[in-house]
């Protein structure tokens, strides 16, 4: 089978079950528990893997030049999405697309890639985003709700989360390096995420989600992409992956320390 279709099905399928157990496990415990695991990466390790298996390590660790400036424009992303969909949810949801697509596709047509610069950018970025949302936007955590799932809103979540998954991989496909490190950093968990705990429980709770997920998801990826930018050139694809991931399981922890103790 074409290395493509294995990608993009098995892409589909973690993120039909990682998404949905992030969303059952906010729901259970807590905005800041759930939000955090869900910051672990899942796209860009799918992405990244395979692209170094389908060309080579080398390819794979150039990939990285660009994902740190768009980590932080995924940053951004859930501040404009805060924002606007205060007002409106469609509005907000289009919105912070829209602002994803411009920044990252203005980067693409510049040919920016430069790691050292994207993740100095990467941290700024996150620092602003957290404080306007933190802060200025007062978006609060949200212990667990109580819900009575069943088999249909189980499946409709893996559907909707799987399929967004899929779209963000295969559309990495049509570029070179670059485009592909991009949407390997697309926002599709957060898009995916948004739209379920929007339907299933308002604003609210779909805005304290993405606050714990801005901080997981900004530290937890951009770490792992420093750890894959060297590590695929030193232990090769498989080495790099697993060091890479347990890695960014250290920060993850790291991260819910600070979520638990200082997130309001």
């Amino acid at each position: 089978m074409d290395p493509f279709i294995i990608k993009l099905i098995l892409s589909f399928f973690v993120g039909a079950i990682w998404i949905t157990s992030v969303t059952v496990i906010s729901e259970k415990f807590g905005t800041k528990l759930g939000g955090t695991l869900g910051g672990l990466p899942s796209t860009c390790l799918i992405a990244l893997f395979f692209i170094g298996w389908t060309q080579s390590p080398a390819i794979a660790s150039q990939a990285t030049s660009i994902m740190p400036f768009v980590n932080g424009v995924d940053a951004m992303f859930i501040v404009v999405f805060v924002f606007l969909g205060g007002f409106n949810f469609y509005l907000g949801l289009f919105g912070c697309l829209l602002f994803w697509l411009v920044s990252s596709f203005s980067m693409i047509y510049l040919g920016f890639d430069n790691f050292g610069i994207g993740v100095i950018t990467c941290i700024i970025l996150t620092i602003i985003a957290y404080y306007l949302v933190e802060k200025k936007l007062n978006v609060k955590s949200i212990d667990k709700k109580e819900m009575h799932y069943t088999i249909g809103q189980i499946l409709f979540r893996a559907l909707l989360s799987g399929s967004v998954i899929a779209l963000a991989v295969f559309l990495a496909k049509v570029g070179g390096p670059l485009m592909g490190g991009a949407f390997s950093q697309f926002p599709a968990l957060y898009s995916a995420t948004i739209i379920i705990t929007y339907l299933a429980h308002g604003k609210e709770f779909s805005f304290a989600m993405m606050k714990a997920l801005l901080v997981s998801a900004s530290v937890n990826v951009l770490v792992f992409t420093i750890a894959v930018r060297y590590l695929y050139l030193y232990v090769g694809l498989v080495y790099g992956t697993i060091l890479a991931f347990l890695i960014s399981l250290v920060s993850c922890y790291l991260v819910y320390l600070f979520v638990n103790k200082r997130m309001e």
